[in-house]
């Protein structure tokens, strides 16, 4: 038998270890842009080559390039005025209690534990601090 039993998984731990590289580099999204791109073609011309060992390599390293791109524009895509960004850049801290002014923007969803209620969120109040 050759080959690795196992594909999918090895495809899914590089694309963890790009997340993971995000978070202990600042490298801007160019270059992981370039990075799966370039391996990529390399994996298609080493495919049509019949240069499978090097095509699988490279592919694998585009995969992980694929996950450290999706981290970095999942980082930028949240807005500054966002609840999620207020516990991403600890200006509140998590069980910490928010008071939340806004608009329910459809009718609640049930669920096991309760309910799940989108709000338009106008305003919010921590620590004594009112914010937009």
């Amino acid at each position: 038998m050759t080959g690795n039993p196992l594909p999918l998984a090895v495809l899914a731990a590089s694309f963890a270890a790009g997340i993971l590289l995000t978070h202990l580099t600042a490298a801007p999204t160019t270059i992981y842009l370039v990075t799966v791109a370039v391996c990529s073609m390399f994996a298609v011309v080493g495919l049509a080559l019949g240069k499978h060992g090097i095509a699988t390599l490279v592919l694998v390293v585009a995969f992980g390039g694929t996950g450290a791109s999706l981290a970095v524009f999942e980082r930028q895509d949240v807005a500054a005025d966002r609840v999620r960004r207020f516990y991403d850049d600890e200006v509140v801290a998590s069980g910490e209690p928010v008071e939340l002014t806004g608009v329910v923007e459809r009718a609640p969803e049930v669920a096991p534990d309760g309910f799940y209620v989108v709000l338009r969120v106008e305003r919010w109040r921590s620590r004594g601090v009112e914010r937009a």
